[in-house]
């Protein structure tokens, strides 16, 4: 189980369009990282990253559990604090500008824009009988 979560957190914080994934797909990213460190680690690192000069006991244990999956160690401090809505200024671009935009709706340029898809009901069920009709999903 432990060998999974660390492959979660590798591949997330790992992951070179970190900073793109924060910014859209925020709440996804917030579920995978609670899951893949656990509640009680979660808070502890949020915790942990507001210390002043650390001790090296508590940049072992951030290192441990967050740091160490990251090429960036501020990148992946800043996506963290982001992720849990404790992150108030970063020097990333895409971090600060969605960080802005939540002021003033014009500072969010070239943000990424996810946009849902919504079905009407009656599309929802011509969807199922075409796709049931091909033999199921592919």
């Amino acid at each position: 189980m432990a060998l999974t979560w660390g492959w979660i957190r590798a591949y997330i914080f790992g992951a070179p369009q970190l900073e793109s994934w924060a910014v859209s797909h925020r709440r996804d990213l917030r579920r995978l990282v609670r899951h893949a460190l656990g509640n009680p680690v979660t808070l502890t690192c949020l915790h942990k990253f507001f210390i002043e000069n650390p001790a090296p006991k508590t940049t072992a244990y951030l290192q441990r559990y967050v740091l160490r999956y990251g090429k960036n160690a501020a990148l992946v401090r800043d996506v963290f604090l982001f992720l849990f809505g404790k992150l108030k200024q970063s020097q990333f671009s895409l971090l600060n500008a969605y960080l802005a935009a939540r002021q003033d709706i014009q500072a969010g340029k070239g943000l990424p824009f996810k946009r849902r898809l919504h079905l009407a009901p009656d599309s929802i069920e011509a969807l199922l009988r075409e796709t049931l009709s091909e033999g199921g999903q592919k």
